[in-house]
């Protein structure tokens, strides 16, 4: 089982709302509880890859002029998206595979979260989640791909105690 190592930069942006000793301990949580799936994926991604003792990411808070930014340069899509994820995959030393970076909007997600009627926290959690199976190969182009990213995310998010995030809020 790989321990997992978040950098956070730009942390000015993060909401308030967000503690990042709690989100990291959450994260890992969620990590840990479903490792064994999370390490065949990233076998299918990087099939001569040794099994990492740790997995480490950054993950940038930004604001929505950037979140246009990046989303117009690196996809294609005008406007500001919750999160961005880039894979690197690469070594940081023996025993540390860096999965990549996140970018998320912290003014979206907040909207979002009030729109949604959850937690900011917790939406949050439920987009770096999402974003870290992005970066071990997981993707929703298709109906049955979506399906099962979404049933994988329920599942590592109730871990934690966050509900269906796909459940409608009526």
């Amino acid at each position: 089982m790989a321990r997992i190592a978040l950098d956070f930069q730009q942390t000015h942006l993060r909401p308030s709302d967000i503690d990042a000793a709690r989100a990291t301990q959450q994260i890992s949580e969620m990590v840990e509880a479903f490792w064994s799936e999370l390490e065949r994926r990233l076998r299918l991604v990087y099939p001569d890859e040794k099994a990492p003792r740790e997995i480490s990411l950054c993950q940038r808070f930004v604001d929505i002029t950037e979140s246009q930014e990046l989303n117009s340069a690196y996809r294609g899509r005008d406007g500001p998206t919750n999160v961005l994820s880039f894979v690197a995959g690469v070594w940081d030393d023996q025993n540390s595979f860096y999965l990549g970076d996140l970018v998320i909007c912290s003014p979206l997600i907040c909207d979002e979260a009030m729109d949604q009627k959850k937690r900011i926290a917790d939406h949050y959690l439920h987009l770096t989640l999402h974003g870290i199976l992005h970066l071990v190969g997981y993707d929703h182009e298709t109906k049955s791909d979506a399906l099962e990213m979404e049933s994988l995310e329920t599942k590592m998010l109730g871990t934690i105690g966050i509900k269906n995030p796909y459940e409608a809020i009526g």
